[in-house]
């Protein structure tokens, strides 16, 4: 498997591990967002089902959730590589004012809706097509 492939593939399933948990939390404490995340544990364990299928078509689940992330703020691939960036450069800055951070949380937000379309794209290159029969 291609050092991408593998690199989405982990993403993949720390994100189905992290909504593992977030299921978890919900059923306990009553949360509002069970069925956000249970979606969200279906799409993140579908794509690494897939991805370790070689099946190509596993881009239509990564694209379904760029745009489910993008309008509901949730659950980006990438965002536990982003957010330790951000971390640093909150601390290199030494704070940011309101207008910062609104700055930050755009940001971030592209960045992330970015990484996903591009995940999107490699899923979509570099897995074979099927073949004809």
């Amino acid at each position: 498997m291609d050092f991408w492939l593998k690199f989405i593939w982990v993403f993949c399933l720390l994100g189905t591990l992290m909504n593992l948990l977030y299921i978890c939390r919900d059923l306990f404490t009553g949360g509002v967002l069970l069925r956000l995340h249970i979606g969200f544990l279906l799409l993140y364990a579908g794509q690494a089902v897939f991805i370790l299928m070689k099946e190509r078509l596993v881009f239509v689940l990564s694209l379904l959730q760029a745009v489910l992330a993008f309008l509901t703020n949730a659950d980006f691939t990438f965002v536990p590589l982003l957010k330790p960036l951000g971390r640093l450069l909150y601390i290199a800055a030494g704070g940011f004012t309101v207008e910062q951070i609104e700055m930050y949380k755009y940001t971030f937000m592209s960045a992330c809706f970015t990484l996903e379309l591009l995940k999107t794209a490699w899923l979509f290159l570099l897995l074979p097509a099927p073949s004809k029969k």
